[in-house]
């Protein structure tokens, strides 16, 4: 089982990200984590496996815990396009644009 994990708010920098690695090795037995760090936003997702992503395209950052089991069911009813997209989070945000 994974985690997302995030501060919000006015975080000076190394401040945001001192914190959010505090709290990721805080829970260590949830795996590896991938971050991003966007005004007023430190965030990481934390996965021992392919169930947890995170992407950030134009306005959209999104980060998914979760599997998206039908993707091939939604992509052809509503346009998009598996191949071109990579983890669910980019899916996600393709869906949001769409």
């Amino acid at each position: 089982m994974g985690a997302i994990v995030a501060l919000i708010g006015e975080l000076g920098f190394p401040e945001a990200g001192e914190r959010l690695d505090r709290m990721v090795a805080a829970a260590p037995h949830r795996g590896q984590a991938v971050k991003v760090f966007e005004p007023g936003l430190a965030l990481a997702v934390q996965s021992l496996g392919w169930d947890a992503s995170l992407a950030s395209r134009g306005r959209w950052l999104v980060a998914c815990h979760g599997y998206i089991g039908n993707w091939d069911e939604l992509g052809q009813r509503h346009g998009l396009d598996r191949v071109s997209e990579g983890c669910d989070a980019e899916r996600l945000i393709s869906g949001f644009e769409r």
